[in-house]
């Protein structure tokens, strides 16, 4: 398939930070964290969904690892069974066991079940990347290589992605199928091929938000991180002030998602070598594993900035936005429409205390504006001119206190062996790369994915020995799971919520 044209829509910053319309005010952000994150996600979203309130959720905002999961549930097709695929809950650790079928089974995963993808030894690093390094020996392009990878362990398997001869991606994906016959309508170039988000009354789908980031160049030639949105609708950098790229600014707007990675050529024609794929999303989004390898397997993709003369467009490499900010709260921000956050943060490394000190993970901290926590300074608050991208991640007021709260929260309910979730009302400040707004008031329901006495202590010693001594913080590195991890954390995800539901259905209450 040769490069082809395509009529798209320009989204204005202000437009891109809109969900689609409906009545809810609640975002969810899921961090990154490779397969620990994707098994605990399937936890959060049917915990969301047996409580009556995923529907009420406006939008997802999924990092790394995280739209391992939420990429294929969004999109599932109509053929899959959606119960199957996302399993069914067990809270009582006391019930859990390693042999026999049944949701408390940790050792059973059935056919049509996301978690099984996670247990695969195709999805261990190392065959990622050894497949990686095979596909290119036949002819897949570099930047495509690791989203190639990604794309066959994960989506393939339920119909979620194609390719032609050249290895370009075949399809692409709309928000309903009356959106993609209007598309077409001036497109006709588009593949046959598009998927559409599942429509279903028992788990209905919020907006999802990919998030992923644009190298680019400060403005003293240093690369820096910028974040980066893909949605069903729109893809861009709502952001502003936030670098260069080519020796052009970047962001302030963005384009119809099929046509993004393409180059304008015309007022509203953009020419594209594929439309913007899932294989796409899913791989962009989880390429740390690959730029920690090699800068030729780092998605490539072009890029252009709305005030750009035409012909406009630069070669962009696009990353895992979890090397910016992992958490996925900064970029939900954004959109105003949301005033409450469910944050489930899913760490490599458990809480725990230094001294008088909590140790949090860093992604939260820098949210607040601190650097990550030192052992001989403690905890310090992050200055102009550290290095590395975390200095621009902070989007909440920390003046009075608010971080320090949250760590006596989480400490005190980590040495009572609680569930460490705790709801804080919080106030935004500017953050003009994230396009966020200062002086917003939201309400944040931090549930962080560490041991809890009172879920260990309930297992039996079996189970215990098969969950591994690092549980639920297993490193990310480790992509191939054996079944009773995917399944002990997504119930464990489960647990959590479930512990935290007096405090999570008070999210959904209108101020």
């Amino acid at each position: 398939m040769d490069d082809f044209t395509v009529e798209g829509r320009l989204y204005s910053a202000a437009e891109c930070a809109q969900v689609r319309p409906g009545s809810g005010h609640v975002g969810l952000a899921l961090s990154g964290g490779g397969s620990r994150t994707a098994a605990a996600c399937i936890g959060a979203l049917r915990t969301l969904r047996d409580l009556g309130l995923l529907a009420e959720v406006r939008a997802i905002s999924a990092v790394s690892g995280a739209t391992w999961c939420t990429v294929p549930f969004t999109f599932l097709p109509a053929a899959f069974d959606e119960d199957a695929f996302l399993g069914q809950r067990a809270v009582d650790p006391a019930k859990l066991q390693l042999g026999g079928e049944g949701p408390a089974s940790l050792g059973h995963l059935p056919a049509g079940a996301l978690g099984q993808r996670f247990t695969e030894l195709g999805m261990s690093t190392l065959a990622l990347l050894g497949g990686s390094l095979a596909d290119g020996a036949r002819g897949v392009p570099g930047h495509r290589l690791w989203s190639r990878q990604i794309a066959e362990q994960i989506l393939v398997p339920f119909e979620l992605a194609a390719f032609d001869e050249a290895h370009r991606p075949i399809d692409w994906f709309a928000p309903d199928a009356a959106t993609e016959a209007a598309i077409r309508a001036h497109s006709p170039g588009l593949p046959a091929r598009c998927y559409t988000v599942r429509a279903s009354e028992r788990a209905p789908r919020p907006e999802l938000r990919v998030q992923i980031a644009l190298r680019a160049q400060d403005d003293q030639g240093r690369t820096t991180l910028v974040p980066t949105f893909l949605s069903p609708t729109v893809a861009g950098i709502p952001g502003t002030a936030c670098g260069t790229l080519d020796g052009r600014p970047v962001g302030g707007g963005g384009v119809s998602s099929y046509a993004f990675g393409g180059y304008r050529v015309g007022p509203t024609t953009l020419r594209i070598e594929a439309p913007l794929a899932l294989s796409d999303l899913t791989g962009i989004a989880s390429s740390a594993y690959a730029a920690d390898q090699t800068e030729g397997i780092t998605p490539l993709l072009g890029y252009f900035g709305p005030e750009w003369p035409m012909p406009a467009g630069a070669a962009g490499r696009f990353v895992d936005a979890g090397l910016l900010e992992n958490s996925g709260v900064a970029s939900l921000l954004a959109c105003e429409e949301i005033e409450a956050i469910i944050a489930v943060v899913n760490p490599p490394q458990g809480m725990d205390r230094a001294g008088d000190d909590v140790v949090v993970e860093a992604q939260i901290a820098r949210l607040f504006g601190y650097r990550p926590y030192d052992k001989r300074t403690g905890w310090q608050r992050a200055q102009p001119d550290d290095e590395g991208d975390g200095r621009h991640c902070q989007v909440f007021a920390s003046d009075e206190g608010q971080f320090q709260q949250l760590l006596a929260a989480l400490g005190d309910r980590r040495a009572a062996g609680d569930a460490t979730a705790y709801s804080q009302a919080l106030t935004t400040v500017d953050n003009a790369r994230f396009a966020v707004r200062g002086g917003r008031q939201v309400r944040v329901l931090w549930v962080v994915q560490t041991a809890a006495a009172r879920w260990m202590d309930a297992l039996t010693p079996p189970v215990r020995l098969a969950l591994g001594p690092k549980f639920p913080n297993i490193p990310t590195a480790f992509t191939a799971l054996p079944a009773p991890q995917v399944n002990g954390l997504s119930h464990f995800a489960d647990w959590l919520l479930d512990q935290s539901r007096a405090a999570l259905e008070a999210l959904f209450e209108r101020r």
